[in-house]
């Protein structure tokens, strides 16, 4: 029964020194750092996507005018050859032979 009445009296001293120790000010200038670089990261992310979305238009357009400009070479009768591979990593690439 002491005991039980200890523990409650502790229970209820410390809620009421909870209430009257101020709230750390490093701790608030923590939490508000870490929110400025939550909306600076979804601000990157979005902006991440618009470059992405552009970069995919970009691309679409380019083979579209690739495409045209191979119907008109083939129309005129001077066919574009396929582009040289590139390089890719491991690729053993033979030494260039002049011709003679």
């Amino acid at each position: 029964m002491k005991f039980r009445l200890l523990a409650l009296s502790s229970l209820v001293i410390a809620g009421i020194s909870a209430c009257v120790v101020p709230i750390d000010t490093g701790a608030n200038a923590a939490a508000m750092a870490i929110e400025e670089v939550d909306a600076a990261l979804y601000a990157m992310r979005d902006e991440t996507a618009l470059l992405q979305a552009q970069i995919d238009s970009l691309a679409l357009e380019l083979k579209k005018t690739d495409s045209l400009l191979r119907m008109i070479a083939n129309l005129t009768g001077n066919p574009i050859q396929d582009p040289i591979k590139l390089y890719t990593p491991g690729q053993i690439i033979p030494p260039a032979i002049p011709p003679k």
